[in-house]
This record gives structure tokens, sequence and C-alpha cells, in this order.
């Protein structure tokens, strides 16, 4: 009952001041902001992910990383002039909490990681060989995570129109054990003059890999966005109790469509 009564004392004191939330000023609580994007969405639906995909396995599995561009290359000396580190984030053990990983590039070299995980929602790039401008690029590649000896896609790092965006686009997140997550706002975004079914899902029990298992079910349906829509409810949706899944889906209705979503997590330790 105690633990309750502290969790809704800082639940409270979050939202009567979002910036002691946003400074890391209250004692177990979060801000987690999530955007991810597809350019080519057919009409099945998919994870809005750059890659379409997002991987979930039951067990943790190995991974690697690799370049499309040789200039993308930590290892040499000199450096390469693109991206020469990169940071991994996800769950490896539900009960662990958030891991990240730290990976040297070596170009269009295949680098195995250290680190076998369960989930991967961010990427981002830590290290560059060039200081970026008005002009100059920190990098313009694709950078892949994949599973081992060509394996499946689980994240990419793109780049648009020439320009490397720095970190990936994943419209998905991993609660894990311990937290619990409200989310307070969404905004979704289409191509013009088109339009797109979205959906909002959570998988409780993630830490579940033996039937019956539970089920990934819809908290938010939005049938024919056009242009834009925002989501504010006066109550944020939730909670979403760790270990658990979440994250938003989409579809074209004809067609293929360019589909963003960006949205914010509160997470509190339980």
């Amino acid at each position: 009952m105690g633990g309750r009564v502290r969790m809704d004392a800082t639940i409270a004191l979050a939202n009567s001041d979002p910036m002691l939330l946003a400074r890391g000023l209250i004692k177990g609580a979060g801000v987690v902001h999530k955007f991810g994007a597809s350019t080519t969405v057919g009409t099945a639906f998919k994870p809005i992910t750059t890659s379409q995909t997002y991987q979930t396995p039951k067990v943790a599995e190995a991974l690697e990383v690799v370049s499309d561009s040789t200039d993308d290359n930590g290892t040499t000396s000199p450096l390469g002039s693109g991206a020469l580190k990169i940071r991994v984030y996800g769950i490896t053990l539900w009960d662990a909490g958030e891991v990240t990983e730290e990976v040297v590039l070596d170009g269009t070299t295949p680098v195995s990681m250290a680190t076998s995980f369960l989930r991967v929602y961010r990427v981002k790039v830590i290290e560059s060989g060039t200081y970026a401008d008005a002009t100059s690029v920190s990098h313009n590649s694709l950078i892949t995570i994949r599973g081992v000896s060509v394996g499946v896609l689980w994240a990419q790092v793109t780049s648009q129109s020439g320009v490397g965006l720095g970190q990936s686009e994943v419209a998905l997140y991993a609660v894990g054990a311990g937290k619990v997550a409200y989310m307070p706002t969404a905004e979704a975004w289409i191509e013009a003059q088109k339009a797109a079914n979205l959906i909002f899902f959570v998988r409780d029990k993630a830490d579940v890999v033996v039937a019956p298992y539970s089920v990934r079910q819809a908290k938010i349906i939005m049938r024919n966005v056009i242009d834009a829509v925002h989501v504010e409810p006066k109550t944020p949706y939730g909670p979403f109790i760790g270990p658990c899944d979440l994250g938003w889906m989409g579809m074209a209705t004809s067609q293929t469509a360019n589909i963003g979503v960006d949205f914010e997590l509160i997470v509190y330790d339980v």
C-alpha cells in the first residue's frame, strides 16, 4: 500500500510541474520521447519504423552491425569521414532494465555485438569523422542492425536527401519489469493526399513465452486519417505495466503512404 501511495505522489508531482520531470529532478520518474516513420507503408499493417520491422523474439538474439558505406569506419587510421560509433538501446532481460551497447563500425564489414537483445528500440550515432555544418554531414549512409550472418532486420539508421539522421526512427518501446508507463500525448502525420489507418497496441506480460500467451491489444484505433492527428486525452493512456511491448502500427488505405508517429511516455518506478 505504501508503495502505491508513493507512486501516486510521484505522478501528481510530475503532472504539476512537467519541467521537474524533463530535468530529471523527480526520483523514480522519467520521460521517453519516441518517434518513427516509414516512407512506403502499403495496405497491410506494419510497425512504424524505417524498416517496417520490429523484432520481438522470445529469447535474446545475437546481432551484428553493418553500414553500406566504407566511410563509416572507426577502426582504421585515419578514421573514416562518416559514422564511427553507434549506441544501441534495448532490453536483454526483462528484469534488467534498459541496456545499451556501443559498437565501433567497420564500414561494409559486419561487426558482431557483444550483447544479445530481446528488444531494440533506439539506435544513435555517437561519434563521427566529420564536424557537421550546413554542407558537411556526420554520415550519409544506411546503418543496419540485424541478426548475425545476414540475419533478420532489427533496426536502421538512415539518411534523407544525403543527410544522415543520426538516429533510428522506431515508434515502439519496451517497458521493463519494475516500471509502469503512461502516454500523455501522441501525434501522427500522413503523406499529402493519402489516408491511413493507425493502431496503438500494448502486449502485457511480454516475458510469458509459453502458451497461453498474453494478447497484443489495440488501445487506440484511428481509421482513414488524413494529413495529421493529435492525441492528448484529459488523462494519459495507461497504466502500461512492465514487462510489456507497446507502439504504433499503420497501413495505407490504398497504394503506399509516408506515415510518421511521435509520442511521449512518462515512465515510473513501481
